[in-house]
C-alpha cells in the first residue's frame, strides 16, 4: 500500500523548491507499524532518490489513531550545483479517518520550516515558525474531508474494476488547502517495476491543487501503488527496498537547467541587446498553454501556430514623485512568510540605499543594483531561500535575488511582485524568475542579470506572475509545470535598434577580404598568417562557431572563433571558476585586454588535448578563440588572431 495522493504534491513541491536537508519523525515507543515501503524516483530515467511511507496505529485512552509519516528526498543537478531536497510529513487521523492534526517539516537552505496543525471546532488551527518569526491562521474543511490512511481504505472499497471514478476530498498540508482527487480505473496494463514485469490496475489521477498535471499510477489488486508517472515532467517513481532506495545517492543525476530548457532553432547574437524578437512555440498536444500578453509581449495562436512578439519599451518616468495604490495592489505590497519586508534588516537595507530617493522609478532602479552587487556568491546549490535569509547570507541563484528584490521594494513602498519565465542563453531558454515593480505600471526588474527598466531585452519570456504571499510561494507557480520541457522555440524574427532582421534570409552579415575575415553581427574584424586558410563562414544563427582557420602549411593547427552567452554582468574571474569547476584543466592563467574589452588568456588541457585560449567580455558575451594542433603553429596562429583582434562597434 502507498498514500499516492500526498507523495505526488511532496514530489511536485519538492520539484519546484529544491528544498534541503530535514529530519524524518520518529515512530513512538507504543504504536504498531503497519506499513513500511520504499520508492525509488526517477527523471529521465536517472535516479533522483526516494520516498519512504510508513503508515501506523496507535491506541491511547481508548481512542485508535492511524499515523502516515512520509519522507521524500531528492537529489538534483543545476549546472554544476547540487542541491538535496528533503521533506518530512506526518498526519494523524481518527479511526473514521477524520484530520486531528499534522506536522510538516522543511528547510529552506538550512533554515527550517515547521507547519503544525490541529483539528478543533469543524477548523484546522495551523501555527508556521520560521526564522524565529511565527504565523497563525485557521483553515476550513469542507465536510467529509479524509486522512490518508482513510484514503487507502476507500480506494479498497471501490474496488479497480475498469471504468470506476471516484473524488476523494482531503487536505494538502503544503499548500495549506482543502484538496480534491479524481480517480478513474482505466484497467489492467502490463508495467516495469525496478526491472519485474508484472499486470496491475492502471489509475488516472488527477488533483486540484494542481489540475494541470495528470499523474498515472499503477496498483495491485490490494491497493499498493507500486508504479507512478507524472508525464508532463518525465518522472517516474516506482517501489524498491530500502538498501536499493538509499543506494541512489551516487547515482548520476539530472541537470535540470538542461533537462527543462526549451531549445531553439537560432542562436541568437547579443540576446540581451534584442529590442525586438518574433518566436513560434511548439507544444506536445497534452500541453494546453497560453503566454500572457502585456505592454511587453504578446501571443496569439495563427494558423495552428503559437505565436509571441516581444517588443520592449523605455520606461517614461512619471512626473508625480509618488503614487496613490487601488486595493488591487495591496497584496504587491504586503509582507508574506518568504518576503518579509516588515522584517527591520530588510527595512534598513531599503532605507539605507534609496530612502534618499523621492523618484520612485530611481528608487526601484538603486535597490535592484544593491540586490545584484550584495548578492555576492550566485551559485545554484541554494534552494528557494526567504528574503530575509538571503539578505543574512547574500547567496543564492534567481529566486533568492528574486524574493529579496521584492522585499526591499515593498519595504520602500513600491508594489512587487515575481515573473516566472523563460531567458535565452546559448541556444536554449532556460527557466529563470525576475521582478516587476508597479510605477505608473509594471515594469521589469531582473537583479540576477542586472536588467530592467530602460533596458529591457527581448529574449525573457513571461509565464505568470504571483506575489508569493502564501505559506507554500512556489505552488503558486504550479502552473508553469506542463511546460518544462515540453517547449521547443523557432526565432523568425530579430530586431536591435535598427532594420529587423529575417533569421532564415537575413543576407550577408560576415565577409572575407583577403586575409581578414569581419563579423557584421558581432561586430570585431582578425586578421590569419598567409599560410593559413579561412573555411567557408558558418551562419551566427546556425552554429555558436563562428570562424575556423586551418592551415596545411601549419601542420594542420587550427584556429576556432566562438560565441557564448554570457550575460550583462559576468566577472572573468567567476568565469574561471566554473569552468575549472566543471573538470576544465586551466593553466598559465592571464587577465588582460583585447582592444579595450577584458579578456582571459589561459592554456586548456594537456598533451593531445592541449588548447590555447582568449576569451574575451564583449557586452553580453564571450568570445572564445580556440588554437590545436601542433604547439609551435597553434601559437602562430593564436598569436595573430589575437593580435590583430578589433571590434568595430565600439560602446
Amino acid at each position: 500500500m502507498r498514500i499516492h495522493t500526498y507523495k505526488a504534491t511532496l514530489i511536485l513541491s519538492l520539484f519546484l523548491t529544491l528544498i534541503i536537508t530535514a529530519q524524518v519523525f520518529p515512530s513512538a515507543a507504543d504504536e504498531t507499524i503497519l506499513h513500511d515501503s520504499w520508492d525509488a524516483v526517477l527523471m529521465a530515467g536517472a535516479r533522483m532518490g526516494f520516498v519512504h511511507t510508513e503508515i501506523s496505529r496507535q491506541e491511547a485512552d481508548g481512542e485508535v489513531r492511524f499515523v502516515t509519516r512520509m519522507e521524500t528526498e531528492m537529489e538534483m543537478m543545476r549546472g554544476t550545483d547540487a542541491a538535496r531536497a528533503t521533506i518530512s510529513n506526518e498526519v494523524v487521523e481518527s479511526e473514521q479517518g477524520k484530520i486531528l492534526s499534522f506536522h510538516l517539516r522543511m528547510a529552506t537552505s538550512g533554515e527550517p520550516m515547521e507547519t503544525t496543525g490541529t483539528f478543533s471546532d469543524g477548523k484546522l488551527k495551523i501555527r508556521q515558525e520560521m526564522m524565529g518569526r511565527a504565523n497563525e491562521l485557521e483553515v476550513s474543511l469542507p465536510e467529509g474531508s479524509i486522512g490518508p490512511y482513510a484514503t487507502l481504505k476507500l480506494m479498497r472499497e471501490k474496488g479497480f474494476e475498469p471504468g470506476t471514478k471516484y473524488t476523494i476530498q482531503t487536505f494538502e498540508g503544503q499548500s495549506l488547502k482543502a484538496l480534491n482527487i479524481g480517480i478513474e480505473v482505466m484497467g489492467k496494463e502490463s508495467v516495469i517495476v525496478s526491472g519485474e514485469r508484472m499486470m496491475l490496475n492502471r489509475l488516472k489521477v488527477e488533483q486540484s491543487i494542481m489540475p494541470m498535471m495528470t499523474i498515472h499510477e499503477w496498483c495491485d489488486d490490494d491497493g499498493q501503488i507500486l508504479r507512478t508517472e507524472i508525464e508532463q515532467l518525465s518522472m517516474v517513481t516506482m517501489r524498491t527496498t530500502k538498501e536499493d532506495a538509499l543506494s541512489g545517492s551516487s547515482s548520476p543525476k539530472v541537470d535540470l537547467l538542461i533537462k527543462l530548457s526549451a531549445p531553439s532553432d537560432t542562436f541568437i547574437p547579443h540576446p540581451y541587446l534584442t529590442k525586438k524578437a518574433v518566436y513560434t512555440i511548439s507544444m506536445p498536444d497534452s500541453v494546453d498553454y497560453s503566454f500572457p500578453s502585456d505592454g511587453i509581449q504578446m501571443f496569439t495562436r495563427e494558423d495552428g501556430l503559437n505565436k509571441l512578439s516581444v517588443a520592449t519599451r523605455a520606461y517614461r518616468e512619471a512626473p508625480s514623485q509618488s503614487q496613490e495604490f487601488g486595493n488591487e495592489l495591496q497584496e504587491y505590497l504586503e509582507a508574506s512568510p518568504y518576503i518579509q519586508s516588515d522584517d527591520p534588516k530588510i527595512i534598513e537595507i531599503a532605507r539605507s540605499v534609496a530612502g534618499a530617493e523621492d523618484n520612485l522609478y530611481k528608487k526601484a532602479i538603486l535597490l535592484r543594483e544593491w540586490v545584484s552587487e550584495n548578492i555576492s556568491l550566485k551559485d545554484y546549490s541554494v534552494a528557494f531561500a526567504s528574503a530575509r535569509e538571503v539578505a543574512e547570507q547574500r547567496r543564492g541563484d534567481c529566486s533568492e535575488h528574486g524574493v529579496l528584490l521584492a522585499a526591499i521594494l515593498r519595504a520602500a513602498g513600491i508594489p512587487a511582485r515575481c515573473v516566472v519565465g523563460l531567458v535565452y542563453a546559448d541556444g536554449a531558454f532556460y527557466y529563470h524568475l525576475w521582478n516587476e515593480a508597479y510605477i505608473s505600471s509594471w515594469i521589469p526588474l531582473d537583479a540576477a542579470m542586472r536588467k530592467g527598466g530602460n533596458d529591457w531585452d527581448a529574449v525573457h519570456v513571461k509565464l505568470g506572475t504571483s506575489s508569493l504571499n502564501s505559506f507554500m510561494p512556489t505552488l503558486e507557480l504550479a502552473s508553469i509545470l506542463p511546460t518544462m520541457g515540453n517547449l521547443k522555440i523557432e526565432v523568425l524574427s530579430l530586431g536591435y535598434g535598427g532594420p529587423v532582421l529575417d533569421v532564415k534570409d537575413p543576407g550577408t552579415l560576415s565577409f572575407v577580404m583577403g586575409n581578414r575575415y569581419e563579423d557584421v553581427l558581432y561586430s570585431f574584424r582578425v586578421e590569419k598568417p598567409r599560410k593559413a586558410m579561412f573555411d567557408r563562414p558558418a551562419s551566427p544563427f546556425t552554429s555558436s562557431r563562428l570562424l575556423t582557420i586551418h592551415s596545411p602549411g601549419y601542420s594542420n593547427a587550427e584556429l576556432t572563433v566562438e560565441v557564448n552567452s554570457a550575460g550583462p554582468n559576468l566577472e572573468l574571474s567567476r568565469y574561471m571558476q566554473r569552468i575549472q569547476a566543471a573538470g576544465e584543466e586551466c593553466a598559465d592563467i592571464d587577465y588582460f585586454e583585447i582592444d579595450k574589452k577584458p579578456a582571459i588568456r589561459f592554456v586548456s588541457g594537456k598533451g593531445a588535448e592541449r588548447a590555447l585560449k582568449a576569451v574575451i567580455y564583449d557586452r553580453d558575451n564571450l568570445i572564445v578563440i580556440k588554437a590545436t594542433g601542433d604547439d609551435k603553429w597553434s601559437k602562430k596562429l593564436f598569436k595573430k588572431a589575437v593580435k590583430s583582434f578589433e571590434f568595430t562597434a565600439k560602446d
